[in-house]
């Protein structure tokens, strides 16, 4: 249910954005249906159908960004767990056995820990 959530939230905008535009465009041939002989009813059709269509297109594309930054986030922390994984290793241990190997003195040990 919870698998896959960035690929669900993508199509779920896609699925909303249509029924908005769907809506946008039922509601704006009800009003040239109802309009008969007046304009405003007319002029709202035009105004529903356009708005509408943009609206729902536009808010879309949060809801599609927010789904592709959790698919991104996950493949982030996928990545890093199979490199924790493979033996791969902080800088601070690195510099840690530098130092016990003599590659590095405890002043350069200190200054490159620190990031000088």
């Amino acid at each position: 249910m919870f698998s896959n959530i960035g690929g669900k939230i993508k199509k779920l905008a896609v699925v909303l954005c249509i029924l908005g535009m769907v809506a946008s465009v039922v509601c704006a041939v009800f009003c040239f249906v109802n309009s008969g002989r007046r304009q405003d009813l007319t002029l709202t059709g035009v105004l529903i159908l356009v708005a509408g269509c943009l609206v729902s297109w536009i808010g879309s594309f949060f809801t599609y960004g927010f789904g592709e930054l959790i698919e991104c986030t996950v493949s982030i922390d996928n990545r890093l767990a199979q490199g924790a994984g493979k033996g791969v290793r902080s800088r601070a241990d690195t510099l840690r056995q530098m130092r016990e190997e003599g590659l590095l003195t405890e002043e350069e040990y200190r200054e490159r820990l620190n990031g000088r």
